[in-house]
């Protein structure tokens, strides 16, 4: 109870420091683009979260020298692991009232906390200055989160799928079964395909061996936010909320397509087509089927499939996997591919700031997303990074392969343009450049399975106190309902107690919310 007690008070805290920084000082008005006329040398500081590998120790990076004398700044960075060190560290920042100029808010309460606070600039009127900025990211993108009216910060784009679904072609060939066309893909034909890989066991793995299709429970209710969520999606049940009716359904109030869905996945555990494994099942356990031979299906993006199929093929050199790009129909033609929710993290600019930092970060970022500034901010500087050589073929230079793992740091974990090459480079080869032929392919079909709900669950504080541990406890009860401990119609229970235990209030308070923002616009 110490260590809660502890942590709610340096949250508190952390807010209240936020407050006394920066109140009211984001509504202020845009002096025009004279107030800034670039000849001052600027110091602007930030804090960058980033993963694996750290960020540029090195000062005089080519990219940092770049930008800083083209646009007359001295950037002061500071590299973070990301996750909860990152968090401790914004924390400490506004404990002793030094948070930086520009950083990056990856929590949405936060984020909506800290903006009513006064802490962030509203960036909607500068905009008006900067409008291929203001028009470079989906709008839904940039309001989402926000207050009507207001901008508080610039989303980090990410790519429309990130998933989809993937079948061992050899094995396929193996069976004489063909891929089925859009027409033909129904949840019927994926459990008659899952069926045969088990039975028919094109893998050589014996009875027993192979698993016909799995799963893995995560924090979020039912059968998890990527991997087989289209099953979900192909009964009518929402990626967590779904618009229907003027309101906001969730999930867990949809008892007939919960039956329709259990009724399906029970049978398939019964005939161990279904991964008897599905309910302690992670991450880690998925990797071991798909590249120990033990499973014919992976639901991944194209860089993920690449590993999992180089991994494979040390033990089945023929094995290949292809993407079906179009989800298995339900029995009501229904179906859907996970689509990623733009806008959940923001870059924000810090309301204490004087104006001609504003400005001079503004035009950075305007620049930023033109073709110069992106292939500078990805790839580098020409001839620091990579050139041309005689052929015409963009390399990487000497002083480039020593950075290569770390080229483009800013461009990957701070902003970028709304494209969705930002993962290829200059030299990338030909045959990996598949980031946007990907998102193409699948983009043909109407696939769309959003969550409806995610830019109003930030104004329930029961959503905030109670999701995880009623995801929690639905969760046990589908499983139960699954391995044939529970009849089907059990999911009734299930439902009238995750409604009785706080499901109500959520939904009241999240439609609260979407009814006043939809009003409001």
């Amino acid at each position: 109870m110490r260590k809660i007690a502890y942590l709610s008070l340096t949250f508190t805290f952390f807010v209240i420091m936020i407050m006394g920084c920066s109140k009211d000082s984001g509504a202020r008005e845009p002096g025009g683009k004279q107030v800034d006329d670039g000849s001052k040398r600027l110091k602007i500081s930030m804090i960058v979260p980033v993963q694996q590998g750290g960020g540029w120790e090195d000062k005089n990076h080519p990219t940092i020298k770049y930008v800083e004398d083209k646009f007359n700044i001295d950037l002061d960075i500071r590299w973070v692991p990301g996750g909860n060190d990152y968090k401790n560290t914004l924390n400490s920042l506004a404990a002793s009232k030094d948070l930086p100029d520009m950083y990056y808010v990856d929590e949405p309460v936060n984020f909506r906390k800290w903006q009513k606070s006064g802490a962030f600039v509203d960036l909607k009127p500068y905009l008006e200055e900067f409008p291929a900025l203001a028009s470079e990211f989906p709008q839904d993108a940039m309001e989402v989160f926000n207050e009507p009216g207001k901008i508080y910060g610039f989303p980090k784009y990410t790519m429309k799928y990130s998933n989809a679904l993937w079948v061992r072609k050899d094995w396929l060939d193996k069976l004489g079964i063909p891929i089925p066309s859009p027409e033909e893909f129904t949840i019927d034909k994926f459990y008659e395909i899952s069926k045969a890989f088990v039975e028919q066991d094109p893998g050589g793995n014996g009875k027993g061996g192979t698993v016909g299709f799995t799963n893995e429970f995560g924090t979020s209710t039912g059968l998890g936010k990527s991997r087989n969520a289209f099953l979900q999606a192909a009964y009518g049940i929402a990626y967590e909320w779904k618009e229907q009716d003027g309101r906001l359904v969730k999930m867990e109030e949809q008892n007939e397509e919960w039956k329709g869905l259990l009724t399906f996945l029970s049978k398939a555990y019964q005939e161990n087509v279904f991964d008897h494994n599905f309910a302690t099942n992670v991450g880690s356990d998925i990797v071991a089927l798909v590249e120990g031979n033990k499973i014919g299906w992976e639901i991944a993006g194209p860089s993920t499939i690449k590993k999992r199929e180089e991994a494979l093929k040390k033990i089945v050199p023929e094995a290949e996997f292809v993407m079906i790009p179009y989800p298995p129909k339900g029995p009501k033609g229904e179906s859907g591919l996970l689509v990623t929710v733009q806008g959940r993290g923001k870059l924000v600019l810090n309301a204490k700031m004087e104006e001609e930092k504003i400005y001079r970060i503004l035009e950075w970022l305007d620049w930023w997303i033109t073709e110069e500034g992106t292939t500078v901010m990805k790839d580098g500087p020409e001839g620091e990074i990579w050139e041309k050589n005689a052929d015409g073929k963009i390399v990487l230079t000497e002083k480039g392969k020593q950075y290569e793992e770390q080229i483009s740091l800013l461009n990957n974990w701070l902003f970028r343009a709304a494209d969705d090459n930002f993962n290829i480079h200059g030299w990338t080869p030909e045959e990996e450049q598949y980031d946007a032929e990907f998102q193409k392919a699948v983009d043909q079909y109407p696939s769309e399975w959003r969550d409806a709900g995610d830019p109003y669950t930030i104004d329930s504080p029961t959503f905030q106190d109670r999701s995880k541990d009623l995801a929690a406890k639905f969760n046990e009860g589908i499983a139960n309902i699954i391995a044939g401990r529970k009849p089907v119609d059990y999911i009734d229970e299930v439902i009238a107690r995750w409604k009785a235990d706080g499901g109500d209030k959520i939904i009241q308070e999240v439609n609260d919310s979407y009814q006043k923002q939809k009003a409001a616009k």
